[in-house]
């Protein structure tokens, strides 16, 4: 289980370029083929949100950090779906990330830890990339929940200047993009 905070955003012109790639070359193709493939088995799966993350501070065998991994794994399912689509678009992919977004934002309580709320990042770039799958109501629901968690960041009485920082910086400022 790879947990995936990075995410790489394409516009139009480079989502056109690469599936003129995926077209053209067999490199290309068999590489996005992998990809797809997984997001295929994806779209059965079901979210495995939770409500608080335990996850920063813990052992690698502690059985909380475990569950939370295996929790975390959606995000990086929600990798996969933004890759896929790429190559192809498939109201499929769209449909699972809106159900991926909806369930995490619906169990979530945002706590303010920062290494445990970097894991979102991807998320919050799903519903950025797939927002028009959402209705206006829902749109309200995931960009409040996303504006407390961006609150809790900007009122963190201290972060050290390592890490933390660098994380916290990030989450604001994907929020701030989105929203």
């Amino acid at each position: 289980m790879a947990q995936n905070t990075n995410t790489v955003i394409l516009d139009s012109t480079e989502i056109n370029r690469l599936r003129q790639l995926i077209a053209t070359n067999d490199t290309v193709q068999q590489q996005y083929d992998s990809v797809a493939q997984l997001a295929e088995q994806y779209l059965t799966d079901s979210p495995r949100p939770l409500k608080v993350l335990h996850y920063e501070g813990l052992l690698e065998t502690n059985p909380d950090r475990i569950d939370t991994r295996k929790s975390l794994a959606d995000i990086d399912k929600i990798v996969t779906l933004i890759y896929a689509s790429y190559g192809k678009p498939d109201a499929r992919y769209a449909r699972k990330m809106k159900e991926f977004v909806t369930e995490w934002v619906s169990i979530y309580e945002p706590t303010g830890n920062t290494i445990n709320e970097n894991k979102f990042c991807p998320l919050l770039w799903g519903y950025y990339l797939f927002q028009d799958q959402f209705t206006a109501k829902e749109k309200r629901t995931v960009e409040q929940w996303m504006q407390r968690i961006a609150k809790m960041q900007i009122d963190r009485s201290h972060t050290p200047n390592n890490n933390w920082q660098a994380k916290r910086m990030k989450i604001i400022g994907i929020i701030g993009c989105i929203t």
